[in-house]
């Protein structure tokens, strides 16, 4: 760890020889030690890290003072920036980006135990799909409906990464894809006539294709209600930019602010609020149960029985079990009746 003193001795190594009346010297040394720090900070410890935050603060405030002091222009702008997103209040881009190309830093149970799930069942996804394509597929209605399978396994992908990092209402748009899907697959199966109009090129059935194919329209063909609350739900916090869905990444602070009016803070780059990370990542996990379920109901004849069995009943109690560690103990953590929850979890149809 770096201490107090280390970060003196640095300092001093960099002002060494430097005539500490030469302010362009001795201020390209303070620079050069600040550029340092950052590449150091997750090596401070408690007494260096409150020091420097004690230094940056003063340098902020000092920084604020002569900025507010200057009139209006371009170069004022980007210093009040520079100054704000140092202190945390301002977004940087890089930082976004960065995001969602490494692995979740968020030190959850919760977050850890879904991994492990989604990746064991998610390549036994991939396997039952490789058993199948080693048969004789023909036609379009066997490709829409295998093409459709592996546009899920893209989705979960993508909405597992969302989920691990809190981007709440991005994930749900993905998990809405899936069921879109899952929903055209089951209707290939019944009714193969409609795939055909699924992969027509024709521009005259562009119109058609959205009247009958639409995911209320295949519900219906489907002998199910053409409204269905869940999808509402995952709509509602994915893609439709619903008040709802500005709740789940927005909150209003208690504090009011100088001038009596209500603060209000929306995130970036992933919504922290519990009840939405485990609320997601329980869809996240219905989701690969439902994939998985309906290619052993789809592509049964192309399974092992025996093997098949086994995979749906581990998921199963994969699923009970996280659904009881993480959303019923939350649920009960947060004062919720949990007796229709737990009902549920008992009442789940038995694979044995």
């Amino acid at each position: 760890m770096i201490t107090k003193v280390d970060m003196s001795n640095k300092l001093k190594q960099l002002l060494l020889g430097i005539n500490i009346s030469d302010k362009v010297a001795s201020d390209k040394a303070f620079q050069m030690f600040f550029q340092w720090l950052p590449d150091k900070s997750d090596e401070l410890d408690e007494e260096a890290r409150k020091i420097v935050s004690k230094m940056l603060e003063s340098m902020f405030d000092s920084a604020k003072e002569k900025l507010a002091s200057m009139p209006d222009s371009p170069l004022k702008r980007q210093g009040l920036r520079i100054v704000k997103m140092a202190s945390g209040v301002h977004f940087d881009s890089n930082s976004l980006v960065q995001i969602l190309e490494k692995r979740t830093e968020k030190d959850l149970p919760i977050l850890k135990d879904i991994r492990d799930i989604f990746i064991r069942h998610l390549q036994i996804i991939l396997n039952l799909l490789s058993d199948v394509i080693a048969n004789p597929l023909r036609g379009v209605n066997d490709f829409a409906k295998l093409s459709l399978f592996y546009l899920c396994v893209d989705e979960l992908l993508v909405a597992f990464h969302l989920a691990q990092h809190s981007f709440i209402n991005q994930a749900y748009t993905h998990i809405r894809s899936i069921f879109e899907a899952l929903d055209k697959i089951e209707l290939f199966e019944t009714k193969p006539e409609w795939s055909k109009l699924w992969a027509s090129d024709n521009p005259k059935d562009e119109k058609k294709k959205w009247k009958e194919l639409s995911p209320s329209a295949v519900r219906e063909k489907l002998g199910k209600v053409r409204y269905d609350p869940l999808y509402s739900y995952f709509s509602e916090m994915g893609p439709h930019g619903s008040f709802k869905n500005v709740q789940s990444r927005s909150g209003m602070i208690k504090k009011s602010c100088s001038k009596g009016r209500k603060e209000f803070r929306v995130w970036l780059g992933g919504a922290p609020f519990e009840h939405n990370i485990v609320s997601v990542n329980s869809f996240l996990l219905y989701s690969l149960v439902a994939v998985l379920s309906k290619i052993a109901i789809i592509y049964g004849r192309y399974l092992n029985i025996e093997e098949t069995d086994g995979i749906l009943h581990k998921i199963q109690v994969d699923y009970r079990s996280f659904f009881e560690n993480h959303f019923i103990k939350w649920a009960e953590r947060e004062g919720k009746d949990i007796k229709p929850m737990v009902e549920l979890i008992r009442n789940l149809p038995s694979v044995d």
